[in-house]
């Protein structure tokens, strides 16, 4: 089997159609491990809780009761790549944009949007830093938080090449980013200071519009305008910010937009935005009865 990553901490290998391979000497010797599942595994950490995450959101924890890998269920179907833990706390990153968070030790999990349609490949916390966090993926992407995850910015890189891995483990400030073609990054800074706008603000400014306000019930029109074409999503929001619909992904063309929505969501008020790679579009939507 193809063996795709290794953990920082602990001593585990995952792969293809479900391999697991665990050392209990440095790395001397490996033993195969059963995992229940024969998905191709492509993340696994071996820190506080033991996960290995793969392709179509697949997820396995290993479970000390019972010593060994149980399947969970991660509520996404995108491939999983990154998979970092910090004592109960952790995340999972993929392609889409896709990121789920974990409160529980992994016993329940919920999406996270963190502004970006772009595939993500890995996540790190900075020196055991639970406030400030990396993601790194497509396209030079490196999104990063410094509340624990609550806000994320895109940090501005040289490079167009996908980015695999980040780390930022001896300090704060000092961290490294590598990907394809022989891609290596350097940061003395923490990757720079954040941007004065707010976070996912960007764009030529034009907005989204939705009508009839408020919607009753019946289809709505959203319309908007995109500058540049590229990959993007439209999704609806809760006032937790909990994703409830997903309008459209996919290549996104420049110029004008308009679609219909049939909201089948419980009365209240809502969030619709709409994300590329380089443009955001939001508006605040309420719906009745």
């Amino acid at each position: 089997a193809d063996l795709e990553e290794i953990s920082d901490f602990g001593h585990y290998i995952v792969g293809d159609a479900g391999t697991i391979l665990s050392s209990t000497d440095a790395g001397a010797t490996w033993i195969a491990e059963s995992s229940g599942t024969t998905a191709n595994l492509l993340g696994v950490t071996g820190a506080f809780v033991k996960f290995a995450v793969g392709e179509g959101g697949v997820a396995v924890v290993w479970r000390g009761v019972t010593l060994q890998w149980v399947p969970f269920d991660t509520g996404v179907n995108a491939d999983l790549y990154g998979v970092p833990m910090f004592a109960s706390s952790g995340l999972a990153v993929g392609d889409d944009g896709t990121v789920v968070n974990s409160t529980d030790f992994g016993s329940t999990w919920s999406t996270l949007d963190v502004g970006t349609p772009a595939g993500l490949r890995a996540c790190e916390y900075s020196q055991n830093n639970t406030q400030r966090m990396y993601m790194v993926g497509e396209n030079g992407t490196v999104l990063k938080t410094t509340d624990g995850g609550i806000s994320w910015y895109r940090q501005l890189t040289p490079t167009a090449e996908t980015l695999l891995g980040v780390f930022f483990y001896l300090n704060d400030m000092h961290g490294y980013a590598v990907g394809e073609n022989g891609t290596i990054l350097t940061t003395d800074d923490g990757g720079g200071p954040p941007p004065v706008a707010a976070p996912f603000r960007t764009g030529d400014g034009s907005a989204l519009r939705v009508t009839p306000l408020p919607v009753r019930g019946e289809t709505a029109r959203l319309e908007f305008t995109l500058a540049r074409a590229g990959r993007g999503n439209i999704r609806v929001y809760d006032v937790r910010g909990a994703l409830q619909e997903t309008l459209r992904q996919g290549e996104l063309a420049a110029g004008p937009h308009r679609l219909l929505w049939s909201p089948s969501l419980a009365p209240g008020t809502y969030f619709v935005r709409v994300v590329t790679e380089s443009e955001t579009r939001s508006a605040r939507v309420v719906l009745i009865r």
